[in-house]
Order: structure tokens, then sequence, then C-alpha cells
């Protein structure tokens, strides 16, 4: 379930970059799960009471369900990305996913890597293009 907001530009991000990923897509479909989408642009009431079971007083907020566990919901990060949802996806189906991530040719973990610049870098080239997007 992901928890979002028309006025949102964290979530409209995470929408088009990852969320409408092929690769999440495929992933979804693959491991028979679906998105439901919380739209919290009106300010439903039934919406801010699961933001507040969750400590938020906003979006975006994002939960993995496992039907082997219901109740407990896994709480993904703010700011999403391709590897994270599709890793978070195959350790709830019990298979854990490798990937390899790169950039610019290095390791984006690892000792020595420092995950705020990276989160800066990413933040910053997928907001490029989606504003390149949205001018075309």
């Amino acid at each position: 379930v992901y928890f979002t907001a028309d006025w949102c530009l964290t979530c409209k991000l995470n929408e088009r970059a990852v969320l409408n990923d092929e690769r999440v897509q495929q992933a979804l479909k693959q491991h028979d799960s679906a998105i439901f989408k919380a739209d919290w642009t009106l300010r439903d009431e039934a919406i801010r009471a699961e933001l507040a079971r969750f400590g938020r007083a906003g979006v975006p907020l994002y939960l993995l369900y496992d039907p082997a566990r219901p109740g407990r919901p896994q709480v993904l990060p703010e700011l999403l990305s391709v590897n994270l949802v599709l890793d978070a996806l195959a350790r709830r189906a019990g298979r854990p996913r490798r990937a390899e991530c790169t950039l610019r040719g290095r390791p984006c973990s690892g000792p020595g890597v420092d995950p705020g610049s990276l989160t800066v870098h990413l933040l910053a080239v997928s907001v490029s293009k989606l504003t390149s997007r949205a001018n075309a």
C-alpha cells in the first residue's frame, strides 16, 4: 500500500521512477502481489488514522504486507529505489535477492560509501529526469 497525495513531490518521484518501473511491475506479478493506493490529497479520515498508526503525520508512506503476517507490514523508506523494492519483495517471498549497485563505476554501498551523498545524487538525477519529461 502506498500513501500519496497529488501535491507530494517525493510521492510523484517514487511513483514514476520506482513503482511504475517495468522491473518492479514484473516482480509484483511474479510474487502475485498488487499495489494499493491510499490517496491523501483530500485528507480522508481513514487514511489519516492509518498514517498515525504508523507514526506519520503525512505522506509518503509505503507498506509491504506479507500474507504470513498481515498485521505487521514492513515500512519502506520515504525515498524508494527500484533495488530496494525488488529486494523487499524477494525477502518477503523468502528468496533474498543479490543485486549489484554501481554509480559511475563505484559501488553504491559498503566501506567508504557515504549513503547521504548517494541519496542526494540519486534524488537530483531523478528530479532532473522528471523535469525534463515534464518539459518535453
